[in-house]
């Protein structure tokens, strides 16, 4: 994903129309189950700029979850924290 998807997805999420917002969601959706199987398992001194990315990111939709004045962006952002939190478990088993 370039920059400028990037910065459209963001953008995406602050939209008031629910569509934009859903099509933005699910973007981030796709683009985190990515980045998330490209890492694999988080090694104890987690110090690759792939994991730091990946918390940046974590971080900003942790920040949505709580933050977000559309209620459906936050919900669907503590689905995406619990989905990848499973994730990680069960491949860390």
């Amino acid at each position: 994903m370039d920059g400028r998807d990037v910065v459209a997805m963001w953008e995406g999420l602050a939209s008031r129309d629910a569509a934009s917002r859903d099509a933005a969601m699910e973007s981030l959706q796709q683009e985190m189950m990515r980045r998330v199987e490209s890492i694999g398992p988080v090694p104890e001194t987690p110090c690759s700029s792939s994991a730091s990315d990946l918390n940046h990111v974590l971080a900003r939709i942790l920040m949505l979850s709580k933050r977000c004045p559309y209620g459906d962006v936050r919900e669907k952002c503590i689905w995406l924290l619990r989905s990848i939190q499973v994730r990680e478990n069960q491949t860390n088993r």
